[in-house]
């Protein structure tokens, strides 16, 4: 290969590396965005507390995925990197949306987080921590296992009122967690086979 065809083929791979990257960080400010709209409208204290925490999560991930963009000439903007990862992302963001402007939804919605999405942005996390080069992603990765961190601890917080929020009704979870498992990678990496786990 060529000196040239070496930098090309570089360039792509950093290239898709960032769009990985740019769409959790999308996935992250989308989260960002409707659980904080929804925690000041939730009736139920705890709903209100965990969406208000869980959106402040969301744009601290965010944050630190986006600062991982690179800026370079000849490279994508980071507005057209932060993208989203996939239809199924879109459709899942819709369903809670959608579950998010009706009155009295907060707690549905947050199930539907702790068990479908969060669940999902584990595993695409984790697969773009197994797929990181040793070499020229440590900065990514370092910050992959911050951001993980991150989400399993707001997972263990939230466990504490998920017997509660087991009871509820609704099939909101579901239908989420149906929408991620319809692309093989609804967050823009590989998931597990099987689907997201819970």
């Amino acid at each position: 290969m060529t000196g040239a065809a070496q930098a090309v083929a570089a360039q792509a791979g950093i290239v898709e590396s960032a769009r990985l990257t740019g769409g959790l960080c999308y996935a992250e400010l989308s989260l960002h965005q409707l659980l904080g709209s929804l925690a000041p409208r939730a009736e139920d204290p705890g709903d209100a507390s965990f969406l208000a925490a869980a959106a402040r999560s969301h744009a601290w991930r965010g944050r630190q995925l986006a600062a991982l963009l690179p800026v370079s000439a000849g490279l994508p903007a980071a507005a057209e990197l932060t993208a989203s990862p996939s239809s199924g992302f879109d459709t899942a963001l819709g369903l809670l949306a959608t579950a998010a402007g009706s009155p009295g939804n907060a707690a549905l919605v947050r199930r539907a987080v702790l068990e479908a999405v969060y669940p999902a942005l584990a595993d695409a996390y984790e697969s773009r921590l197994r797929d990181a080069s040793p070499a020229a992603d440590a900065p990514l990765s370092r910050v992959i296992v911050r951001v993980l961190a991150d989400l399993v601890a707001v997972r263990r917080e939230a466990a504490l009122g998920r017997e509660v929020a087991a009871l509820l009704p609704g099939d909101l979870p579901a239908a989420v967690a149906t929408a991620l498992a319809r692309d093989r990678s609804p967050l823009g990496v590989a998931v597990a086979a099987g689907g997201p786990r819970s």
